[in-house]
């Protein structure tokens, strides 16, 4: 990115990534959560992980990764959350992440680690629909799972 000598010049710059953001991405994105509650259930590991397998079997065109503060579901940490449909996969361990980016790679959801209500049998194939969030309206965290701390883009946006 090249420095900006402006306010206008920066301006201008900030309308190109605003214009972008209407666009989706075909790809799907993993989204991480590394909130202090993350980290301490292993979520770097996780996205260690995540990476070295992207990496390994040259998949950096076919998925993406976003990196995330606390997205406020730290009982389930270390999570996977997969967009665009909002897949949870929680309380993951390293092994289970082939088959999560496999599954977001592939388009398909996979039930063996898809979030499931601790009450009753049933699985939840989107967020809004775990009773966690569906009742909730996220005005502090809500934007957190769509922001990267590391991404200076996000900070322009």
């Amino acid at each position: 990115m090249r420095k900006h000598s402006s306010v206008k010049e920066f301006s201008n710059f900030r309308q190109r990534v605003l214009s972008g953001k209407e666009i989706q991405p075909d790809e799907p994105t993993l989204v991480v959560c590394t909130g202090t509650g993350g980290q301490a259930s292993g979520s770097n590991d996780i996205l260690r992980v995540i990476k070295r397998y992207i990496i390994e079997r040259s998949m950096g065109e076919k998925v993406k990764i976003r990196v995330t503060g606390c997205q406020g579901f730290c009982e389930m940490d270390p999570f996977i959350l997969v967009e665009p449909g909002h897949q949870l996969y929680p309380k993951l361990s390293m092994k289970d992440v082939p088959r999560v980016v496999e599954a977001a790679v592939g388009g398909f959801v996979d039930e063996g680690l898809i979030y499931q209500d601790p009450k009753i049998p049933k699985y939840y194939h989107c967020q809004n629909d775990i009773p966690f969030f569906n009742k909730q309206t996220r005005t502090i965290l809500g934007n957190n799972q769509k922001l990267d701390p590391i991404r200076i883009l996000n900070y322009i946006e």
